[in-house]
Formats: C-alpha cells, structure tokens, sequence
C-alpha cells in the first residue's frame, strides 16, 4: 500500500511536464524514482519535489514555445494587430468626437469638450495610417507606425499620470492594445494575410460596426445641445478614455424613444461584430482571444477595483497616486492573465485533438 501511495503522489508531480511528455517518459521516470525510494517512504523529498516542478514547468514552457511558432499563432498575430489597430481609431475617432464643444444655450452640455486642436487628430490619424498600410500589405511602415505611435504613449503617461492620475491609469487599457498591436504586427506573416483570413465581407462588418459606435456618439453629440430643459433624459456609460477628461461615455436626448433608439445601434454594431469574430476559424479565433485576453483583464480590474480611488481623486481636491500595491496588480494581472489563456487553449486543444483521435479510432474500427 506504501508503493501505491507513493506512485500516486509521483505521478501528481508529474503532471507539471506537458501531455506529449508524459506520454512518452512518464513511466521510464516513475521507474527510475520509485527505485531510487528508500524502504518504508510514502512522500516525495523534498529535492524530487523542487526538480520536479521546475523541470516540468521549464518542459512545458518548452512545449507551449514551439507551439506559438505554428502558422495559427502567425496568423491570429496578423488578425488581431490589424483588429486592435482598427479599434484605436475608434477610440481616437471618439476622443476627438469627446472634444466637440457644446453649441451655446441657456443650459450647457456638461460634458462638452473643449474644442479640437491638432493634436488631437494626431493619434486618429496614426493608427488610421497603420490600418491602411496593413491592409495593403505594408508591413514595414506599418511596424514603424505602431511602436513610433506606442513608444510616445508610453512617453507620455508619465506626465499625464502626475497632472491627472485618473485618466491616465483609466486609459492603461489602451496602452496594452496598443502593445499587443505592436507586438502582432511585428510577427513575420504573408502580405494581406489579415485580409485573406478575415475576407471582405467580414473585415467591411467590423469597420462598419465600429464606425456605426462612433457616429451614434458623434450625433448625440451634435445633437445635444443642452441638458435639463422640458425634462431631458441623461444617460451615461462609463468607458476608460485617457483622451478625455472625463471617464464616461455619455448619451443625451429629450425623450426616451431617442436614447433606445441609439441604443438599438449600439447594441446591433456589438453583435455585429461578435458575430464577424466567431465565424472565423477555430484555432485562429481562439488565439485572437488568448491575445486579446490581457486587456480585457485590464479593463476589468480597474473598473471593478479603482472607482473607490478615483472617486477619492475627484472630492479630495488633490491628486491621489497609486501605491506600489496597486502598481503591481496593474503589470502583474494582464501577465497572469496571458500565461492562464494560454494554458487554458493549450489544456483546450489537446482535449479537442483527444476526441478527434477518439472519432478517427471509432471510424477505422472494423464493424463487426
């Protein structure tokens, strides 16, 4: 019973190297540690232990690296550089939209800009650029466009975040997007293969569906020239922008019928562009996710953990910095979050490749 025992326990241990290992050592190994046990032990030392875990977490570090150099991971790179590419001109096209003043009336649009300077064109224009050369195969232009256009966010934060923290760590999101643009747009991939995956008819949805959000806000805005008159409605949506003062994303109008009726836009361009997103390939779209995965993770951590800390930036009447403590979630949550995706298609995959092999088995069987 002591061996038992002991095996079950080595063979938990085990389970640290990747599937494709243990299917070819696993049992030479548990040979060679069960005889090297001494008599009457029922617990791994602590040394097999300690070896074990860092030989299998280095083994499937080694498995999960040659993994991402197969063409799906090339080409889910290609797809999402040019989809993140394409939501920052969405969100560049709504900070400048954001920054339209409010037409002068008795009682003013809260939330009017301040007016569109050149600036503000600036990173519109960039990303707009990034997504043309991508998609005419440009790859070059492209790549220095993109870490040109990151690396002076990234430049920049340091100032925004002393003159106004709120916006700056609200718009983190964005700073990763565009990282993981650069970094998919860097990845060697044939030219167009974004367009050839995503073909004409679905890359056209996402463009429109993304351009349909902003053109509901920009008429809102137009629209909106005061609040608080004959019993307006006043809607707002929170959204992480750090090109707007404010971390909302605001609907206005005089009746109820108006606002569902931007609403109504606004959900059909989402499911829009879901359903373009879902209708791809398999293995591509769930990489895209795996890539995708750190923002998201980022976006939800500040929005569901950091309102009590800008609520407190905004009554307290003087900048409030964040401690080293909430730093270290912000870099270490999307990096945790990469790292769990990845296990999670890997472990997902080699479920899906099981019952393949199962199915294919089943076929071959002779019929009795």
């Amino acid at each position: 019973m002591t061996g038992r025992d002991l095996e079950s326990r080595y063979r938990r241990l085990l389970a640290v190297y990747p599937w494709e290992h243990r299917r070819r050592y696993e049992d030479e190994m548990l040979g060679v540690l069960l005889e090297d046990a001494l008599p009457g032990q029922r617990q791994p030392g602590i040394g097999d232990t300690v070896n074990l875990v860092v030989a299998g977490l280095r083994a499937r570090l080694g498995w999960t690296a040659r993994g991402l150099t197969d063409r799906a991971w090339s080409d889910a790179a290609a797809v999402t550089g040019l989809l993140a590419a394409l939501t920052l001109v969405a969100v560049n096209g709504h900070a400048v939209i954001s920054n339209i003043p409010p037409a002068p009336g008795p009682e003013h649009y809260p939330f009017g800009g301040d007016g569109i300077g050149a600036l503000d064109w600036l990173p519109l224009g960039t990303w707009a650029v990034v997504c043309l050369a991508l998609l005419a195969g440009l790859r070059r232009p492209a790549i220095v466009l993109v870490w040109a256009a990151l690396l002076t966010d990234i430049a920049l934060l340091p100032s925004q975040y002393g003159s106004n923290p709120i916006p700056a760590v609200s718009g983190l999101w964005q700073l990763v997007l565009g990282l993981v643009a650069a970094v998919a747009v860097t990845v060697r991939a044939p030219r167009r293969r974004a367009l050839a995956l995503l073909g004409t008819r679905r890359l056209l949805t996402i463009v429109l569906a993304l351009a349909t959000v902003d053109a509901v806000f920009l008429i809102n805005r137009l629209a909106s020239d005061s609040i608080g008159a004959n019993g307006s409605v006043f809607y707002v949506f929170h959204l992480h922008d750090n090109k707007v003062p404010r971390r909302n994303l605001e609907l206005t109008s005089g009746s109820d019928a108006q606002v569902m009726f931007y609403l109504a836009f606004l959900a059909a361009a989402v499911l829009a562009l879901l359903a373009a997103l879902t209708t791809m390939d398999g293995p591509v779209r769930r990489r895209i996710a795996v890539l995708l995965a750190p923002v998201v993770a980022l976006v939800v951590l500040v929005e569901q953990t950091f309102d009590g800390w800008a609520v407190s930036n905004m009554n307290m009447g003087h900048p409030i910095y964040l401690v080293a403590a909430q730093w270290a979630a912000l870099a270490a949550v999307p990096l945790l979050t990469l790292v769990i995706a990845l296990l999670l298609l890997t472990r997902r995959e080699h479920t899906l490749r099981m019952v393949a092999l199962g199915r294919t088995a089943d076929r071959n069987q002779p019929t009795p």
